[in-house]
């Protein structure tokens, strides 16, 4: 192997490891901002939300009843619409 084929392969290395950092950085933010929006909006209660958020209950329940894996697909549907953290958005689907 010659010093230009580990070279590359070293710069390769750095791209992948630093994509992955990159994403795990944005992952972490986004939680972080989801879990101070919920606070913001609901108090962190998920009985408040269920009380005062502005969302289609119907296509909640559509999504829940989808099959074995509707609840979380009701679940990415509420964290879409109202950013909050994916815990509190699959209790309110299944408590809708």
């Amino acid at each position: 192997m010659t010093w230009f084929q580990v070279g590359w392969l070293l710069f390769l290395a750095v791209i992948v490891v630093g994509a992955s950092l990159w994403n795990l950085f944005r992952g972490l933010r986004r939680i972080a901002v989801e879990s101070k929006q919920f606070e913001a909006s609901f108090g962190g209660s998920v009985d408040r939300m269920l009380a005062d958020a502005v969302i289609d209950r119907d296509e909640v329940r559509r999504l829940r009843s989808v099959g074995s894996s509707g609840a979380a697909g009701a679940a990415r549907y509420v964290r879409k619409t109202l950013g909050v953290p994916f815990g509190p958005a699959l209790e309110f689907a299944r408590r809708v």
